[in-house]
């Protein structure tokens, strides 16, 4: 295992084109990768140039396809952060657009889509351990919906081990 755990893009913009206009296609076209760049129609507020789509500018990135550099299937890093109504039905978009990929694409939560290097990649496994914590009280304090609760822990659980795994991090979580 090394410590310098670096993620490279598996979508690069070509740089020689400008930005196609999808509309409502947006994500499931960065998703799928069919194009290296693209905007929706409405004001360009959501937006893709090569593995990373953004909402609203680059202050504010949704996800990133990528794969470990040295090897290993491609994966998608989808943020858990919101930061308004449109920002989360961006996320939203693209979570939905990456379901509808036959299931060929791996999607992990994460705080920082572009972490890169193994301290900011543990940095994303403490903000899962963290929504692990915080699932695992509500489900303690839950009257009725305890059970939910348990299973979305467990399932971040599984999502935060099959990242560090896939990045090459012996930590777990």
């Amino acid at each position: 295992m090394t410590d310098d755990v670096k993620l490279t893009e598996t979508i690069l913009p070509t740089g020689e084109c400008r930005a196609a206009v999808f509309g409502a296609a947006t994500a499931g076209r960065w998703a799928y990768g069919s194009a290296p760049e693209g905007k929706n129609r409405s004001g360009g507020n959501f937006w893709f140039a090569g593995g990373v789509i953004y909402s609203y500018g680059r202050h504010f990135p949704v996800a990133r396809h990528v794969r470990a550099v040295g090897g290993g299937p491609p994966f998608v890093l989808l943020t858990t952060r919101t930061h308004s109504v449109t920002t989360a039905t961006h996320v939203r978009a693209v979570k939905n657009a990456c379901g509808r990929t036959a299931g060929t694409t791996v999607v992990f939560p994460v705080a920082d889509v572009l972490a890169d290097g193994a301290a900011k990649h543990r940095e994303n496994l403490t903000a899962i351990r963290a929504e692990v914590a915080a699932l695992t009280e509500l489900a303690r304090r839950a009257v009725t919906k305890g059970p939910i609760y348990l299973s979305r822990a467990a399932d971040l659980t599984a999502a935060g081990n099959a990242y560090a795994t896939m990045i090459g991090l012996p930590d777990r979580v």
